[in-house]
Order: C-alpha cells, then structure tokens, then sequence
C-alpha cells in the first residue's frame, strides 16, 4: 500500500447501468417515467429490481449506492 493513501478512505460507487433482472420485462414505451409508475406492474417491477440493487451494492460494501439505472429503457436507447 501506497503510504501517502495508507490512511484515505476512498468512497465507492458503480458507474454506469446495471444488467436488468429476467423478470423485468416492463417498458416505459413511449411514456414518461411518472406515467409509467402509474402501471402497476412497471412500478412493482422497477421496485422490485431497485431493492435488488440496492442489497447487492450494500453486500458488496460500496458506499454511495443507486439505483442502478433500473428506469433505463433498453428501447430507447437503441433509438439513440
């Protein structure tokens, strides 16, 4: 170990999106995110995978932890 970082304790996060779960299979489609949570379905799944998220960032001890990018929308990007 580096002596000049011996003593730093660096924060940690990932960077970028996470792979989504099989069973998330809901869409934003071409409504916005606040529509969307509206479906109960997109909601429970978008929930559902955000809690997966978050537990598996929180074992893995990062510090600064998100969502994973779990509203992302593979559609649109394609489009993009």
């Amino acid at each position: 170990m580096y002596k000049a970082s011996a003593e730093v304790t660096l924060p940690t996060s990932i960077i970028g999106s996470l792979p989504r779960p099989s069973w998330y299979t809901a869409a934003l489609g071409p409504q916005s995110f606040l529509e969307a949570m509206m479906n109960l379905r997109y909601r429970e799944q978008y929930e559902d995978a955000v809690s997966v998220y978050l537990r598996a960032q929180e074992t893995a001890g990062l510090d600064i932890c998100t969502d994973g990018d779990a509203h992302f929308d593979e559609q649109i990007s394609r489009m993009s």
